[in-house]
């Protein structure tokens, strides 16, 4: 949902998911992979906008633009629950850290909190006036963030399910939002402008402003480890962040044509980082050494990535309306 009209400008241009001549350059660095017997497929009825894990890996959950969040066993292949709550695309989804918990976020307006086990909706709460596009809880478990088209960042008690805290900056829609390690800060971003925004939670203000991008951001994530943030745009680039400097660590460059990166995460070793393409490619790369670990071929925008807890897969959801589980052979 949150790259639609992206994509309709996009799919005027740009008929295939490579062009020839990066597929062409990418081969001479790393072998792309396609699907094998030992990754699993999962399908939703549309679209398939966000994935997230459990933290014991055991579950996978998916949200669909078929409005529809889905719980899938991992190791059993299977669905577990099916959470039907929303009336609009579901555009992302994040577990609580006791695993209990899942929140989803949709362009009807509205953040569900689901008890996962039961299959119930615990609270819906209320407070954006447009399409809530990214949900995601502080590390301790006590704080929810949601960011919306109407350019507004949310802060939930997790204890109330009351508002603690609205951060309105003056830049636009908002897609994509991340906490701080130590939950003292908050980062957002969206399509509507090329930066990245901290925020100091508690005092409700901005304290850095990332420029770097030069077209819009539209996945960010912090660090497992917490010292790094990561940004990824239409523009083919991710770009790392020292969190205590704010400066540009590197820059990972996918494409010299325009291969929009809509989607980024890292490995729970803050080793590598994963990045979904616009155009079907999911890109790994090694960050330290700034060079593409391998490359896996899928179909469709790939809306989201997510690390399984132990680093071993990669869950990844795209326009095809498959959520695939990606085996990684990585040491």
């Amino acid at each position: 949902m949150k790259i639609k009209c992206f994509a309709v400008l996009m799919l005027s241009a740009f008929v295939f998911s490579y062009s020839m001549v990066n597929a062409m350059e990418v081969e001479k660095i790393v072998k792309i992979r396609t699907q094998t017997i030992d990754d699993k497929v999962f399908v939703h009825g549309s679209t398939v906008n966000s994935v997230a894990w459990s933290s014991d890996g055991k579950k996978l959950a998916s949200g669909s633009s078929d409005s529809k969040v889905i719980i899938w066993d991992v190791e059993a292949g299977k669905l577990i629950q099916t959470l039907e709550g929303h009336k609009s695309f579901v555009n992302s989804v994040a577990w609580s850290s006791d695993g209990k918990k899942l929140a989803s976020g949709s362009s009807d307006s509205k953040v569900i909190i689901w008890d996962v086990e039961a299959g119930k909706i615990i609270q819906t709460l209320e407070g954006h006036k447009g399409s809530v596009n990214s949900v995601s809880w502080s590390s301790d478990g006590t704080k929810l963030a949601s960011g919306s088209y109407d350019s507004k960042v949310i802060i939930w008690d997790v204890e109330t399910w009351k508002l603690i805290q609205t951060l309105v900056g003056d830049k636009g829609q908002i897609v994509s939002v991340a906490w701080s390690l130590d939950g003292t800060k908050l980062a957002s971003a969206g399509p509507s402008y090329n930066e990245v925004t901290i925020w100091d939670v508690e005092a409700g203000k901005i304290i850095q402003t990332l420029k770097g991008h030069v077209s819009d951001i539209f996945s960010i994530a912090w660090s497992p480890d917490g010292t790094k943030l990561a940004s990824c745009s239409s523009d083919s680039k991710v770009i790392i962040w020292d969190v205590e400097t704010w400066k540009k660590i590197t820059t990972l460059v996918w494409s010299k044509e325009v291969q929009p990166i809509v989607s980024v995460d890292w490995s729970p070793d803050s080793k590598y980082i994963s990045a979904g393409s616009f155009f079907g490619a999911i890109i790994v790369w090694d960050v330290e050494a700034g060079k593409i670990k391998e490359i896996l071929r899928g179909r469709g925008s790939v809306n989201s990535v997510a690390w399984s807890p132990d680093g071993k897969k990669l869950a990844s959801g795209s326009d095809d309306k498959k959520l695939v589980i990606w085996q990684l052979f990585y040491d």
